[in-house]
């Protein structure tokens, strides 16, 4: 009998422990005060912290406080630090985020004055998808942008985010449709900035790997004689070597291979090129060389290539500190990062 009520005690106990680690259950409906508290709160402590507070509630009590929120109407500030609460908990929840993102948006267009609203809305929405970017969550990255795009059409920093995320994505994950879509993006931008060389370099690797060699080389060639940093002509480099590679050109993708580091010596997609290259021309003795240079490079923040296909996403601390220093009043609404 007492074994029998302690085994009873003791499935009460692991059920008791067992609701209170679902999260539907550790949730409570939010109001409007306590949102209210959130938004004031967030003038003083770090924003991630609060996000993280405001993802425990109940997302069905989100949208009708978020719309008494707005009735009055409050501060543009005031929305602006809702919108970053509602963000950071958005990413802080990953794919279940989105209505957090949802709501936000909803923030942001209620921001009274039109140009301070387009200007925060371009950085939010640059911030939001290069922190999927950085993630690499290119269809997560994919759906937002497409969205932002629906508000702000036409935007060119938009649209080269999302080339720069459907390139990487592509790139990483082996898809075609995102290789594809990046290329009709990139060029629909360069018809209205066709010297953008970094951009160039993008449709270049991209026609590369759709396997459309001839148009890469002659996007790659209307480059002669532009001026590029040393990163972007190591990637020029790149991309005429893997080009080269997948031809089965060898001897051009070693000279290439070479190029890329000559200015990019801790890249590792560079060295293990021309390792490829040295394998097909059955130069060994090269071949191990170019393996000891890959093995025993210190790389010394990002690598090389890793900086250009991530691109802005490299710094979403500093985007992301410069709205919360507006919204916090700490700097002039409408300023750019």
């Amino acid at each position: 009998m007492a074994r029998t009520k302690w085994t009873r005690w003791c499935l009460l106990l692991c059920g008791a422990g067992f609701l209170l680690s679902v999260p539907a259950f550790a949730q409570r409906y939010l109001t409007l005060e306590e949102y209210r508290g959130l938004i004031e709160e967030a003038q003083r402590r770090p924003l991630g912290a609060l996000g993280r507070e405001l993802a425990r509630y109940r997302p069905e009590s989100l949208g009708l406080v978020v719309a008494d929120f707005l009735r009055e109407p409050p501060p543009a500030a005031a929305i602006k630090r809702a919108a970053l609460l509602h963000t950071e908990a958005a990413l802080g929840l990953g794919s279940g985020g989105e209505a957090h993102l949802a709501l936000a948006t909803k923030l942001n267009l209620a921001i009274p004055d039109p140009v301070s609203r387009e200007s925060w809305l371009r950085r939010w929405s640059l911030a939001v998808a290069y922190s999927y970017h950085h993630a690499i969550n290119p269809l997560a990255a994919e759906r937002f942008l497409d969205s932002a795009l629906g508000l702000l059409p036409g935007d060119r920093d938009l649209q080269v985010a999302l080339a720069r995320v459907l390139h990487m994505g592509g790139r990483l994950r082996g898809e075609e449709r995102l290789t594809a879509r990046a290329g009709d993006v990139l060029r629909d931008v360069l018809r209205e900035t066709p010297d953008d060389a970094e951009l160039r370099v993008r449709l270049a690797s991209i026609l590369g790997r759709l396997g459309r060699e001839e148009e890469a080389a002659a996007e790659l060639a209307r480059l002669e004689g532009a001026r590029m940093r040393p990163l972007l002509r190591a990637v020029v480099h790149l991309v005429r070597g893997e080009t080269a590679l997948n031809n089965g050109d060898f001897v051009a993708a070693e000279h290439e291979f070479v190029g890329a580091l000559r200015r990019a010596r801790t890249s590792p997609a560079a060295a293990s090129g021309l390792i490829a290259a040295r394998m097909a021309l059955r130069d060994h003795v090269g071949a191990a060389e170019a393996a000891k240079t890959l093995l025993d490079r210190r790389a010394v923040g990002w690598e090389p290539e890793w900086q250009f296909w991530l691109g802005p996403a490299r710094d979403l601390d500093e985007a992301f500190e410069s709205l919360r220093a507006e919204a916090q009043g700490q700097s002039t609404e409408g300023e750019p990062p």
